[in-house]
């Protein structure tokens, strides 16, 4: 098969890919400036729904290299930002599963972007569903940045700057984030039954569905079955012993039903997510959510 090879600037490879993709879903890169990030999503259309994720390690932050204005960019556009420490990898991912894989990071001379850019080099790839397994047990493993996360790191910066970098104290970050309150614990998938048909088959799952399957499968702990009967029931286990669905279904029982908007306004008030999603933005995942509690 012949792949087609990207060369410098890569910016413009990316933006382009995203054009023609469903835009951007997300980005993975060690290093990323807050700068170049703008200068991308500007030429990229599509970022509505959009995941960043950096590595900020503790070098990283007392030496400077980490571009920590990145959050307050981020957070103006309503995208959340995630911290993974050991991550090297430079990935930028659109919403149909088209990726691009490359050396760059999401910086001005990593993109191109600057007088005299990095040579860097790149090619689209289409992800398989392992590599959106890979992709949300990385996302799964990452710290989201809050305002009290920052907070912490901002601190730190301060106190560590001409600390030498071999002997930089532990950055132990902790949050008022519950992951289990998260919108990320809601399923993707149209329905349990499609999901558990695509797990018996995933030949059969559709590239379009292949992010949807794999955020599931990690969410709901979907491992190898003996048995339909047994993955169902695995599966029903998972969805209903989660915290924020436990909350919904305690919800409906006690208001005797559950009207739309009423459950979509609910999951707006009490996700844990940060910053707290727009109503308009829950309807396709309250709708999602309304056929796994019927099945």
């Amino acid at each position: 098969m012949t792949t087609t090879n990207h060369w410098t600037p890569i910016g413009e490879s990316i933006a382009n890919l995203a054009q023609l993709n469903g835009g951007l879903q997300t980005i993975v890169s060690p290093f990323i400036t807050a700068s170049a990030l703008e200068r991308l999503l500007d030429e990229a259309t599509g970022t509505d729904d959009l995941d960043v994720v950096c590595r900020w390690s503790r070098k990283d932050i007392a030496t400077g290299i980490a571009d920590l204005s990145l959050y307050a960019f981020l957070k103006a556009r309503q995208i959340p930002l995630y911290i993974h420490e050991r991550i090297h990898l430079k990935l930028y991912v659109c919403t149909n599963g088209t990726g691009f894989v490359t050396s760059g990071n999401a910086t001005n001379k990593g993109l191109g972007y600057a007088e005299r850019p990095n040579l860097e080099m790149g090619c689209k790839t289409q992800l398989s569903t392992s590599d959106f397994v890979n992709l949300y047990s990385i996302l799964n493993e990452s710290i989201p940045v809050t305002d009290d996360i920052y907070a912490q790191i901002l601190e730190y910066q301060k106190a560590n700057q001409k600390t030498d970098a071999d002997k930089l104290p532990p950055l132990e970050l902790g949050g008022d984030i519950n992951d289990e309150l998260s919108i990320n614990s809601l399923p993707a998938t149209p329905a349990p039954s499609k999901l558990l048909q695509w797990h018996a088959a995933p030949t059969e799952i559709p590239p379009e569905w292949a992010a949807a399957y794999a955020h599931d499968l990690c969410t709901y702990n979907m491992g190898p079955f003996t048995t339909d009967v047994e993955a169902r029931k695995s599966l029903k286990h998972e969805f209903t012993s989660n915290e924020l669905i436990t909350q919904i279904i305690d919800e409906v029982r006690a208001a005797g039903s559950a009207p739309f908007g009423q459950v979509k306004q609910w999951i707006q008030q009490h996700c844990s997510t940060k910053p707290r999603p727009y109503r308009w933005e829950l309807t396709e995942q309250t709708a999602v959510l309304y056929n796994w509690l019927e099945e």
